[in-house]
């Protein structure tokens, strides 16, 4: 995690994990006007937009402040390399995968490698033809004390939901991130909307990381571990 600020403007917090390379993800929060912004960055984009020898790129503005982040060209070489390495093909994604583990990194870099429990339950399949479903539920998930969903107790029902992520749709993949089109899901709010995911694939494993996002209040980017079923 590194860190800088402008003095009463600005705050910003990036990293590039250690499976993530091909991407630096911020996170810019402004004291003056008390809200942040979320971005990605790939490494490939910089140096086919601005060239090996100078990358600067302008990663937000702010308050009328521009933030510009410099990259030597040796280490954007060294990454882009790494990133490259690392790509692959739709082919390489298509299948069923079982969710392994969950965790968790705040913008502060406090790490949580037990999110969603220490045995997480989770499937997420990607067709041939574009097509994907993904379902996670916490460890622990405790049954209703009736069968009837809806005339279950509020608390039971509120504690379901929150311990439950489904959704459904189409898929764009690019080797380094997969794009979900959202057509339906257990949170109603992303229906329709598009879903990054960050890739990284290891032996009969796969790693999907979000861009930065609220869970329970707290700023966090979320990375599920998958180990492939077929």
């Amino acid at each position: 995690m590194s860190k800088f600020s402008v003095p009463g403007l600005l705050e910003f917090h990036g990293w590039t994990h250690g499976r993530h390379l091909g991407y630096f993800h911020f996170l810019i929060w402004s004291s003056a006007s008390g809200c942040a912004r979320d971005c990605s960055l790939s490494v490939l984009h910089i140096l086919r937009k601005r060239g090996a020898l100078a990358a600067r790129t302008t990663i937000e503005k702010v308050g009328g402040t521009m933030v510009r982040i410099r990259v030597l060209a040796s280490l954007l070489a060294a990454i882009a390399l790494t990133a490259l390495a690392g790509a692959q093909s739709k082919e390489s994604l298509v299948g069923t995968w079982r969710l392994v583990s969950v965790t968790s990194t705040t913008i502060k870099g406090d790490v949580n490698p037990t999110a969603f429990g220490q045995h997480p339950a989770g499937f997420a399949t990607f067709t041939p033809e574009g097509r994907m479903t993904l379902i996670m539920c916490d460890d622990g998930r405790k049954p209703l004390s009736v069968v009837d969903r809806v005339s279950a107790p509020a608390e039971e029902r509120a504690q379901a939901f929150a311990t439950f992520v489904a959704y459904a749709g189409s898929y764009t993949f690019t080797g380094d991130k997969v794009v979900f089109h959202v057509e339906a899901a257990s949170i109603q709010n992303w229906v329709h909307t598009d879903l990054t995911r960050l890739v990284t694939f290891q032996k009969d494993g796969v790693t999907l990381r979000t861009m930065t996002t609220l869970k329970g209040g707290v700023l966090q980017a979320i990375e599920t571990n998958w180990q492939r079923v077929n």
